[in-house]
This record gives structure tokens, sequence and C-alpha cells, in this order.
């Protein structure tokens, strides 16, 4: 029998035109980088913004990507290239590493299980389902929040849970 985390994912595909659908942006919106957001758009469409059904003790969460905040880093790059270091906000700075937007996740969701974030080619994410059938494997969790977020528009999220719990739920 194939695992699981090896069946063909659903895409969900965000445009730039789409308004987020996050109430909890609005705070965080002048600081959050693009790649976070999409992140967050991502779980939310998963749990249908309501992410109280999460067991938050024994959630973990891994996101994967390719291109990270490629984007973030860009734009940030053009400003300094075109405008003036006056012009950006130094706490966006931190914001555009792979990591904050794990950090976002975890927050706004409430999970406090394993987490981690890969930056891979493979388009499947391998590395990261591997990382998250390993924590559901071992007992670490007993569901895992798989995110895989790419510049070009490709968004995946999936919840993956153990035997005891058994089951998986995609976007």
């Amino acid at each position: 029998m194939m695992p699981a985390w090896r069946k063909r994912p659903v895409s969900v595909w965000l445009t730039a035109a789409e308004p987020p659908p996050l109430r909890f942006l609005d705070e965080a919106d002048r600081t959050m980088d693009s790649f976070s957001k999409r992140v967050l758009m991502t779980a939310y469409r998963l749990f249908n913004g309501d992410f109280s059904s999460l067991d938050s003790r024994d959630t973990g969460a891994v996101i994967s990507s390719a291109s990270g905040p490629l984007s973030s880093i860009r734009e940030i790059a053009g400003l300094l290239r075109n405008e003036d270091h006056c012009r950006i906000n130094p706490s966006f700075f931190p914001n555009i590493m792979l990591s904050t937007a794990l950090s976002h996740l975890t927050r706004v969701a409430g999970i406090h299980g394993p987490s981690s974030c890969f930056l891979e080619k493979d388009p499947a994410g391998k590395n990261a389902m591997q990382y998250a059938s390993v924590q559901l494997a071992t007992g670490n969790c007993g569901g895992m929040l798989y995110i895989r977020v790419e510049d070009d528009g490709w968004n995946e999220g999936r919840y993956l849970t153990s035997g005891r719990a058994a089951g998986e739920k995609r976007i």
C-alpha cells in the first residue's frame, strides 16, 4: 500500500490579485512578506479558517519550498537599487527568512509540536514529507501540517495524521 504522503497532491493556485481571506493578516500586513502570507493562506484554506479542530499540543508543522521567500528578497533588493534605504521599514528585514513563515504559521494556528522548514528542489517535497512521516511514526505528534509554497503560485496544504487518528486532509 502506498503511504498517504506519496499520493498526488491537490493544488491551490493563488494569484496576486486575489485578496487574502485572513482577517488576522491586517495587523501584520505592513511587515509580513508575501511568502509568509501564502503559507498562512494555504493553511487557512486547508482548515476553512478554523484552526480550533487542531490539537495544538499534538500537532507539528513543516514548510517546503524550492524558491523560499525569493520574491520578497528581490523586492527588498529592488527598493535598495531603485529607491533609497530610507524607504525600507527595518522591521521588514527579519521577515524574509524561510523560518519566519513557519513562525507565523505556528503562532496563528497555535501549533506547539515539532516543526521545521525545508528548501528543496523536489517538487513533491520528499524531504519535508519524510520529516512529517518520521514525526508521526515515532509518536512525536499525532498530526502534521504540511505546506508547500512556490514563487510560481503553486500552493499545497495537507494535514497528515498518525494511526491514533488515521486520515489525511488536503487542498
